[in-house]
């Protein structure tokens, strides 16, 4: 389980706040969705689980054990790309793993196996996102965190990036957060929705979903209700 407990974080000696008094769990396997307006502090919350930016306040935990420190048990995948140009697809998976099993096993979900001599270069915008996607989960990380990581895709890349992600981790049970501003990407891919709203922010709404009972009339009064909270 994640815990994050009474956290807070300021910019400048407390007169500049943007996380106050943050509390909230995550389930193992669970995929949960940070949702929030552009600007809200969405990834200063991603940088801080991660390791990235020390709290001012309050407690991060992964599996009752303090977790304030960047380690290969969480990892982030951000808007930007992070692979490394200069080695082949292959070698790029071999940062997360030497098992080549396992490499295999990944590139064959995206349908990258028969490239595995090319560099990223050659790949499309959205295989690198997948390259960078199966590299994180072939590294079996107890926390997976994804900061908008559709962002600059074009609609038909990001909808078949959403089918698969969401078919990859729920069969690896990856514990996952998704940061993002939009409400469409985290109602199709949550078990569950964090809405916060404010400045410094806090949660406004905590819904659970199953998405296979919310349709028609229902998904659209959700929606409504989701956007009224943020």
């Amino acid at each position: 389980m994640i815990l994050i407990k009474n956290l807070s974080y300021s910019y400048d000696m407390n007169t500049y706040q943007t996380i106050k008094d943050l509390s909230f769990n995550i389930q193992q396997g669970e995929f949960v969705s940070i949702l929030g307006k552009s600007g809200c502090g969405k990834t200063t919350l991603a940088n801080i689980i991660c390791g990235y930016l020390k709290p001012t306040e309050g407690k991060i935990e992964i599996d009752g054990k303090a977790s304030f420190y960047p380690n290969k048990n969480k990892i982030i995948i951000n808007q930007e790309d992070d692979l490394f140009d200069w080695m082949t697809i292959y070698q790029n998976m071999e940062i997360a793993t030497q098992d080549r099993d396992l490499i295999l096993k990944y590139l064959l979900l995206v349908n990258l196996e028969d490239r595995i001599n090319e560099y990223p270069s050659s790949l499309s915008a959205g295989m690198k996102k997948k390259l960078s996607f199966i590299r994180a989960l072939s590294a079996k990380p107890d926390l997976l965190i994804l900061d908008e990581p559709f962002s600059y895709l074009d609609y038909s890349t990001k909808a078949e990036l959403l089918k698969q992600f969401q078919r990859i981790i729920k069969s690896s049970n990856t514990t996952t957060i998704l940061i993002t501003h939009n409400i469409d990407e985290s109602l199709y891919l949550s078990d569950r929705i964090i809405v916060l709203k404010g400045y410094p922010f806090k949660i406004s709404k905590d819904i659970r979903l199953d998405s296979k009972k919310i349709k028609g009339h229902a998904m659209a009064s959700l929606v409504d209700d989701i956007k009224k909270s943020y």
